[in-house]
């Protein structure tokens, strides 16, 4: 005799398949979108750990740094760069500048930045793919400490 699985099975079985597809399709972009290939370099597809959960607006800063977002001028068609706040540097890139280059910015390389070779396809340059490695692999504690004294651009 067949017995049917419970309803906490069903949804424990419909919450694996959904989260597979998710991340399948994460994958199936990564090749062509520049955030897809970010967040895969910045996380290994790894989610924030939900033992560590942050209050909303810390949580709110990591997000933003592991899903690599642009600023608002960036999305703009006519966007050749912009002065950062923090130094006054002119840059094209800021999140990369914010994570690699900024002096404010400084305690989150307390030695030099990962090396990176491009990501697969081409998507992501040298150096974004630096900065992306370095949000993957500098502590959480220590990137939140300078994420809150000095907020990446917006």
């Amino acid at each position: 005799m067949h017995v049917l699985p419970s309803l906490q099975q069903l949804k424990a079985h419909a919450r694996r398949a959904a989260a597979h597809r998710i991340h399948q399709t994460y994958r199936e972009l990564e090749p062509r979108k520049r955030q897809a290939a970010w967040y895969a370099a910045a996380t290994a597809h790894h989610p924030l750990d939900a033992t560590q959960q942050q209050p909303g607006a810390d949580g709110a800063l990591l997000q933003r740094v592991r899903l690599g977002y642009c600023t608002r001028e960036e999305l703009q068609e006519d966007f050749e760069g912009q002065e950062y706040d923090h130094c006054g540097k002119y840059t094209r890139r800021p999140l990369v500048h914010y994570l690699l280059s900024c002096p404010a910015t400084a305690p989150l390389r307390p030695v030099p930045a990962p090396a990176a070779q491009p990501a697969e396809g081409g998507l992501l340059s040298g150096r974004e793919a630096r900065a992306a490695l370095m949000v993957r692999h500098t502590l959480r504690d220590v990137m939140l400490e300078v994420l809150r004294a000095i907020p990446p651009p917006r």
